[in-house]
């Protein structure tokens, strides 16, 4: 399970760069943002294949939180 949640959180950043560039957006410090999200998801997703799921479910939630800042206002 953990090993799909760190799957879909690298998917999920990596889309969202190419939908903000695509749309025209500035690069800007939210490529930064979204780019640490999907290496943190990808090292929760290494963590959960070795049997760390401790570990990997804590590097996905903060790779979620990363990520999410750049939507927020401040990053635009």
């Amino acid at each position: 399970m953990h090993v799909a949640f760190g799957g879909l959180v690298v998917l999920v950043c990596l889309g969202l760069i190419v939908v903000r560039i695509a749309t025209g957006d500035a690069v800007g410090v939210w490529v930064g943002t979204y780019a640490v999200g999907a290496v943190l998801g990808g090292w929760g997703l290494a963590l959960a294949r070795g049997g760390r799921a401790r570990w990997a479910f804590a590097v996905i939630c903060v790779a979620v939180v990363v990520a999410s800042l750049g939507d927020s206002p401040a990053l635009r």
